[in-house]
């Protein structure tokens, strides 16, 4: 990758570092936390990382690049913010969550948690009433 830049070229890169939720004491007990938390110990046995993100800026030194800079944003995960533009931003990446929720989870849980598909159906469509649920703040740290 470094050699197919130019000196004073820029790369980006843009991944889920982790999901998460203004309402710290509630959101433990979500559905969405759940689904979350059950995923990303999936991805960890089968030796994937669900939060390989959070080292991107130490990966991008260790391989040489210099003035190395990390940005963490965080995108609602539903319409729940004030902010027009966040709202937006919220409704696509409700969208984009939903979409992905139980293809994210049906091979780990599955295959390293011994869940049936149908287990794994209903933990996600828990989930997926909790994006809908305008109360519950979550956001994803990109």
């Amino acid at each position: 990758m470094k050699s197919a830049l130019k000196p004073g070229g820029y790369i980006e890169l843009q991944d889920v570092h982790e999901l998460n939720c203004y309402d710290n004491e509630d959101w433990s007990k979500t559905a969405l936390y759940q689904w979350w938390d059950l995923v990303t110990k999936g991805f960890d046995a089968l030796g994937r990382s669900m939060n390989a993100s959070g080292k991107h800026k130490e990966r991008m030194i260790d391989a040489g690049f210099e003035d190395v800079k990390e940005e963490v944003f965080k995108w609602p995960v539903g319409t729940w913010p004030k902010d027009k533009k966040m709202k937006e931003l919220g409704l696509w990446s409700r969208e984009n969550t939903i979409d992905a929720l139980e293809g994210l989870a049906m091979g780990p849980l599955t295959r390293q948690m011994n869940w049936s598909a149908e287990e794994v159906k209903v933990m996600c469509a828990k989930a997926r009433t909790d994006i809908k649920n305008p109360a519950i703040h979550s956001y994803f740290c990109m």
